[in-house]
């Protein structure tokens, strides 16, 4: 029962948040995917759809699911509630590093993780992803529409990206970081 009144929750709070942005239809089933870990790819093509998925992904992930996010500048329309309420060990890789540097200085008073983690990409990949555990992926396909595929449950998809991940990080060791005030 406690899982029942989780999802109407979860359910409740964003079709209040995407209400008139986004079908009723559209973020109940993305819900339903959610709370069942279900295994079936879909896609998104918008920065709200993107927005719900990161709610629903990390916004939602337990403390001992870490997140590995590739991203362009972290946008802060999709990600400054989710990065507010993760308690999780986050790492995050940015193409434009000095401008995700500053979302996330944005809301770091706020955040409920002290264990976030910010470097700039040594060499760019063209494709934008993120993974949440072991089980949860957004892939961008499309960036300038902001395009993806995405999957609740698809654990060797998950391996594929965070070994992806773990190698441009790795790289990433290597740069200077710029000075930011």
């Amino acid at each position: 029962a406690k899982g029942v009144v989780a999802m109407s929750q979860l359910l409740d709070r964003l079709l209040a948040k995407y209400k008139g942005r986004l079908p009723e239809a559209y973020i109940t089933a993305i819900v339903g995917l959610a709370e069942n870990d279900t295994n079936r790819r879909f896609l998104n093509d918008s920065d709200v759809h993107a927005a719900l998925l990161i709610d629903c992904m990390i916004g939602e992930s337990s403390e001992t699911d870490d997140v590995c996010i590739y991203t362009g500048a972290l946008k802060a329309e999709c990600f400054t509630e989710a990065l507010k309420s993760c308690k999780n060990n986050m790492r995050i890789l940015a193409d434009d590093y000095a401008a995700a540097k500053l979302v996330l200085d944005s809301v770091a008073r706020d955040c409920a993780s002290q264990n976030i983690e910010i470097r700039p990409v040594v060499d760019n990949d063209s494709h934008h992803f993120y993974t949440v555990g072991s089980k949860h992926f957004r892939y961008e396909t499309d960036h300038g529409q902001a395009s993806a595929i995405a999957n609740f449950n698809e654990p060797e998809t998950v391996k594929v990206l965070r070994d992806r991940f773990n190698k441009l990080w790795d790289a990433s060791a290597q740069v200077e970081l710029p000075l930011t005030e």
